[in-house]
């Protein structure tokens, strides 16, 4: 279980062994619907060309909602340059 989170997040392996194992644990669980909501994006990226213009903005806007999730989330609008540069300079 350790070495499949230390694969699949790329955490250090003595970083690992310091995590409790109720997170270990947990983390391991996490990975198989990680993996299955990454798949189900690709099938929809891959369907793109066959998808109408209402389901291609709709797929995009909720890939950009995971994307950028406190912004969006917080001030319902993208992500502006201004924005990046204040986040980035903690303000």
């Amino acid at each position: 279980m350790i070495a499949r989170v230390v694969r699949f997040y790329g955490i250090d392996p003595d970083r690992v062994l310091e995590i409790d194992n109720e997170t270990v644990i947990k983390l391991s669980m996490a990975i198989e619907a990680i993996q299955a909501q990454e798949t189900i994006t690709q099938l929809k990226v891959a369907d793109w060309p066959n998808l109408k213009k209402e389901a291609r903005n709709k797929l995009f806007r909720d890939l950009n909602k995971l994307a950028n999730p406190c912004t969006i989330v917080r001030e319902q609008k993208p992500l502006t340059t201004a924005d990046l540069a204040a986040l980035l300079n903690g303000r």
